[in-house]
């Protein structure tokens, strides 16, 4: 596991709930980007650019979408993605002291899925709302950390020009008028 991930854990055990739902959602974030960084062909400036914070897929719900629409996330890791930004936007955008307690944020927290199979017998409180945060963070994390594993394991692709079977596509024409309405 990446020490940002072991750092997270240990660090934010028993950070404000504010700082929990913040950091979180972030780490989640850096890691739905290097999932897709490792699924992506390699094209290191058309990548960079896509995943830039002002690029396409610069936006956390934005790579949690194309990470499930391209079978690299499940639809429960998917969803549980979703809740964890939700709450974070809640805390990142109010103005006033809130925690894990707040009715919708412990709704939310609550209705996360991975924490009802995942969490650690040393967890405090596990089944609060702060824990099943925590562990539903956690969960997601062990599924985009095993789908790089497995995406490094098999190597990169190749761009597809690299591979495209009729070789050299010079002098071939496609009349568009006959190909497209024959």
């Amino acid at each position: 596991m990446a020490p940002s991930i072991v750092e997270f854990w240990e660090q934010e055990r028993n950070e404000s709930d504010r700082s929990l739902a913040i950091s979180g959602a972030a780490i989640v974030d850096q890691q739905l980007k290097e999932l897709l960084e490792a699924f992506f062909i390699v094209a290191p400036k058309e990548t960079k650019s896509l995943l830039s914070s002002t690029g396409a897929l610069g936006a956390a719900g934005v790579r949690n979408q194309i990470a499930y629409v391209l079978g690299l996330i499940d639809k429960p890791t998917y969803l549980d993605i979703k809740l964890i930004l939700k709450i974070r936007n809640i805390f990142a955008h109010s103005h006033l002291k809130i925690d894990f307690s707040e009715t919708k944020i412990a709704g939310l927290a609550s209705s996360l899925e991975i924490p009802q199979w995942v969490g650690e017998p040393e967890d405090e409180e596990p089944g609060s709302p702060k824990g099943m945060y925590f562990s539903g963070v956690r969960g997601v994390l062990w599924h985009l950390v095993t789908e790089q594993a497995r995406l490094k394991k098999e190597g990169r692709r190749h761009c597809p020009e690299a591979i495209f079977p009729l070789g050299d596509r010079s002098g071939i024409e496609f009349d568009f008028k006959r190909d497209i309405y024959s």
